[in-house]
Order: C-alpha cells, then structure tokens, then sequence
C-alpha cells in the first residue's frame, strides 16, 4: 500500500466513526494520556489544537493548563515548513492560523530543548510505532531538530492503526502509541529528517 492509499483508507475509517464513537473514543484517549508517568512527569509539553478528522484532545490541553504545566502548539511557518512550539496560556488565546489551524495569536516561542513530551498527530499508525504522516514533514523536522530530547507520543483514535503503513527511513517513529484502546511503547533506531 502506498502513503495515499493508506491515507485514503485511514479517512474512510474515520469517516465511518459517528460522532458519540468520535467523542467517547476522544475522552478515553486523554485519559490514558493523563495516566502516562511519561506524561505526568513533562513540565513543558507540546500539545496541539485538533483538526476536525483528529482525535480531540482539547480537555487534555485545559487538563494541562489547569494543572500548571508550561504548554505549547505548534504554528506553522509555511514558507519553510517549520513547526514553531508557541506557548498557551488559555484557549481564549487561539485564532484560525495556516490551513486553518487554531494558533495563538501572539507567538510566543518555546525553545525546543525546554520541551518534555510531545503529542505527535498523524493519519495513521501501525502496530511498531511506524506513523503516516498528512505529507508536509513540519513533524519529521521539528522532531529532527539536535536539540529535540521530548517524549514522542503518537494518539489516534484505534481504527486509524494499520497492520502496516508504508514509511521512509526520514519518516521518524514514536516513542509511546495511545489510541482510545491501547497503550504502546516503543524502542526504535535511530532516524533523522534530511533537511
């Protein structure tokens, strides 16, 4: 199966979720997030605001506000393809950004080295940790970075886990895999963005 296929086939199983399997599925994930040692231990932790076929993981950013974390989402530079970590301090800050995206309107940058774990997004996963990414790679380069040392942690809901996706080698695996019915952890080589 090719990346667009898979993409494809991901869409279709997402689609097919109505909106209490959307919302029951969302609420069980966040709470196995909030019950990662990994997660609980993160004084600064990259989340993001969810797109309207994403898991929602809005509760887990007021969760983490609430609890004093130093929070953080991405913005997206599209001249370079850059994912910028800008801190949040409430939701009432955020304003539709590139692709339409809630972003704050003020970007205030994070320096990636201050940041403990990171919520990583993605079309789909399989069961080595192995994630399909929407193309663009603002992942992949950010996690790339040599300064990057967070926790990367895949979340998806479980119909978006493939038995196997396709991936290239600058296609960078996560760590911790949760979805709405599991919790996967993982140990892989090492891999790097080209760029």
């Amino acid at each position: 199966m090719e990346k667009r296929e898979a993409r494809k086939e991901v869409a279709r199983r997402i689609e097919s979720l109505s909106p209490g399997e959307r919302e029951a599925g969302s609420a069980a994930l966040v709470r196995n997030v909030l019950d990662l040692p990994e997660f609980d231990q993160g004084q600064c932790v990259l989340l993001f605001v969810p797109m309207a076929d994403e898991v929602d993981v809005t509760e887990l950013i007021r969760a983490s506000l609430r609890t004093g974390k130093r929070v953080c989402v991405p913005t997206c530079s599209t001249k370079d393809h850059r994912l910028i970590p800008a801190e949040l301090s409430s939701l009432d800050e955020l304003a539709p950004g590139a692709y339409g995206i809630p972003e704050p309107k003020t970007v205030r940058e994070v320096a990636v080295g201050d940041i403990d774990f990171v919520l990583v997004p993605a079309a789909g996963f399989d069961p080595k940790g192995n994630r399909l990414g929407r193309g663009a790679g603002y992942y992949d380069r950010f996690m790339s970075r040599p300064e990057f040392r967070a926790v990367k942690c895949g979340v998806g809901f479980e119909t978006q886990v493939l038995d196997e996706i396709p991936y290239d080698d600058h296609d960078l695996p996560v760590d911790i895999l949760v979805t709405d019915q599991r919790i996967s952890r993982f140990r892989h080589p090492s891999r790097t963005y080209p760029g």
